[in-house]
Formats: C-alpha cells, sequence, structure tokens
C-alpha cells in the first residue's frame, strides 16, 4: 500500500511537468510560426523589453498576462502554504503543515533568478490530540529558472531548519537543514507590477534535528502567493 502511494506521488510530479511543457510550449511554438516570437527572442533579455509574442493582432492580450516592467531585477512573493501529503504512514494527509513565507528574487540572467527565502512552518503534533505547534524556521538560499518565460518557473531552496518548540528530547533552537523543490509554479503577471505565484505541489524536506534520534518531515505542499515585480 505504501509503494502504492509513493507511485502515486511520483506520478503526480510527471503529471505537472506533463502539463508545463504540453500546454505552455505548443503555444510558444505557434509563435514561432507566425515569424513573431523569433523576434520577440530579444525582447525575452534582461534589459526588459516585453513579452509581444503574447499579444493579438491589435497589441492587446489577455488580462491576466499583464506586460513585464521594463528591465526589472527583483521579485518579492509572499504566500501561504499547506501540506497535503506527508511521508506519516498513519497521517491523514491532510493539512498536516501551515507555513508563511516570504520569498526575494533578483534576476541575474533572462532566465535565472537567485533567491533568499523565510518561512514559519506550523506542524500538526504527531501525538495523540493532533494539536498544532509552532514548527519551524526556515531560512534559505536557491535559484529559480524560467521553464517558459515568463508564466512557468521552477525552483530549488537549501538552508537551516531551526525547531521553535521544544520536545521530549529536544529544545527549541536546534537547528538542522531543509531543502524545497518546486518542479512547477505557475505564474500570472497583472498590471506590469502585480504577481500571483501558484505552486501546484512542491516537495519539502525539513530536518530540524540531525542527530539520533532525528526530527525530519517529508511534505508534498500546495503554496499560494502575492508579489510584486520591479
Amino acid at each position: 500500500m505504501r509503494l502504492l502511494f509513493w507511485a502515486a506521488r511520483i506520478a503526480a510530479f510527471c503529471l505537472m511537468w506533463a502539463l508545463a511543457f504540453g500546454v505552455a510550449r505548443p503555444a510558444a511554438a505557434r509563435d514561432d510560426m507566425d515569424g513573431r516570437a523569433k523576434e520577440n527572442t530579444v525582447s525575452s533579455t534582461i534589459e526588459g523589453e516585453h513579452h509581444d509574442q503574447y499579444d493579438d493582432e491589435d497589441g492587446e492580450r489577455p488580462w491576466w498576462m499583464g506586460h513585464l516592467p521594463e528591465g526589472y531585477r527583483w521579485t518579492i512573493l509572499a504566500g501561504a502554504g499547506s501540506s497535503l501529503l506527508t511521508d506519516k504512514s498513519d497521517s491523514s494527509y491532510l493539512a498536516e503543515t501551515v507555513g508563511f513565507a516570504l520569498t526575494v528574487g533578483y534576476r541575474v540572467t533572462t532566465t535565472l533568478s537567485v533567491l533568499l527565502h523565510a518561512e514559519q512552518n506550523m506542524w500538526r503534533s504527531q501525538e495523540i490530540d493532533g494539536d498544532w505547534n509552532s514548527g519551524v524556521f526556515d531560512l534559505g538560499l536557491g535559484i529559480d529558472y524560467e521553464v517558459v518565460a515568463p508564466y512557468v518557473h521552477a525552483s530549488f531552496l537549501i538552508g537551516v531548519s531551526v525547531l521553535t518548540f521544544d520536545t521530549t528530547l529536544d529544545d527549541a533552537g536546534s537547528t538542522g537543514v531543509f531543502l524545497d523543490f518546486a518542479p512547477i509554479d505557475l505564474r500570472w503577471v497583472l498590471f506590469q507590477h502585480l504577481v500571483i505565484s501558484l505552486l501546484p505541489l512542491s516537495l519539502r524536506l525539513e530536518a530540524p534535528v540531525t542527530h539520533a534520534p532525528v526530527i525530519h518531515y517529508m511534505q508534498y505542499r500546495t503554496v499560494l502567493r502575492l508579489g510584486a515585480i520591479f
């Protein structure tokens, strides 16, 4: 049964990648065929020209595809996420963690940004009562890659994970590591400077205690963020 559950997790990640490349890439290919996309490839440069291959014949585009600001470098995203799946064999797989985060990105190339991420991730207690505790505070660095510019991204984070509550064997302040991989980050640009970001399924490992007995928590999370680009 546990093997089937892991197979379902892997299938979900594959489905996310298939949707990104199977839907977004063909749309870009159609633009290449009409002769405009190749010309506008230059518009994806860091100098900040518009992604005009998404415009219609009148120079307009859907309201959810607003023009990016010229020469933008910074992205600031604030959001909340919850784990719908965990590696706990006795878990209900529903709302086992809830986190609130701030992510700052700096664009260094046409497709790559460096990230600074801070998050307080609350855990549901693994005791019988199932109460919530403050969980861990995660602070880390990472990279963001534009898979299909500028509306589909992928990111990876690594950093420290600090236990923020006392356990039976460990005190608050114990520090370990965390890893986060988001294969699909869907973004909608509104009014040039406003962006909505949806991570349908990301993988998070938090290990605030790395000595025996180790405390580690594997999570499969959904995250919604709102932010600004400038």
